[in-house]
């Protein structure tokens, strides 16, 4: 299973990351909780994430 996980995490690192038509919904800020996308199929929720990680980016966070 880390073995799965690690190679997850890898393949997104690899990955160039899309850069989504910006929306204006947000993420809470809950610290030291996880984000969490939820709603209907296809509504732009993995798009949001991306959004939120271009976000985190520009913002000066590593990706790793």
């Amino acid at each position: 299973m880390k073995e799965k996980i690690t190679l997850l995490i890898d393949d997104f690192l690899e990955r160039k990351i899309p850069v989504p038509i910006a929306r204006n919904a947000r993420f809470n800020d809950v610290k030291v909780k996880a984000d969490t996308a939820i709603g209907m199929r296809r509504s732009g929720k993995t798009y949001f994430c991306y959004q939120k990680i271009n976000e985190l980016l520009a913002g000066g966070i590593p990706i790793e």
